[in-house]
């Protein structure tokens, strides 16, 4: 459902969450017993990595460096510095 609904302009709040465990987890992860928590847990590991992914593209990065500049490029609320 993921895919088929990227231009869906409004979402009941069953829909929504359903969209949100097929991001994290694929097809039908709603009802394969993923949790909340654990669906969030595996959308902040896959932007993290991305993120660094995206990051490391652009420079070598040293050891450790990584955390560093996800923490600089994180605002206060939890969304990405531009």
């Amino acid at each position: 459902m993921a895919i088929g609904n990227i231009y869906k302009d409004k979402y009941t709040d069953e829909e929504f969450i359903e969209e949100v465990f097929e991001l994290a987890f694929g097809n039908d992860a709603i009802n394969r017993d993923f949790t909340k928590t654990e669906t969030l847990e595996r959308l902040n590991s896959l932007l993290y990595k991305a993120f660094l992914w995206d990051t490391s593209q652009r420079h070598e990065l040293k050891e450790d460096e990584e955390d560093k500049i996800w923490e600089d490029n994180i605002n206060k609320t939890g969304g990405f510095n531009e």
